[in-house]
């Protein structure tokens, strides 16, 4: 899950990264290329929110450390 996460990040900042500098663009390949940048980084979204599930559905019932909660 903390690579999925370090992912994330990294695809957020290249996004980011490219959608600054031409974010008032009306070119048809800019807006292709955002539309492609987005659904890469939902997929990754998506992908990290069924890992989450997985790992409570697997390991929710575990009891946390008394020792580690104070």
């Amino acid at each position: 899950m903390e690579f999925t996460t370090q992912n994330i990040n990294i695809k957020l900042e290249k996004f980011l990264d490219f959608l600054y500098p031409n974010i008032l663009t009306t070119d048809g390949r800019i807006k292709t290329l955002t539309s492609l940048y987005l659904s890469n980084l939902l997929d990754s979204e998506m992908q990290q929110l069924q890992n989450y599930e997985y790992f409570l559905k697997t390991y929710g019932d575990i009891k946390p450390n008394p020792e580690q909660t104070q």
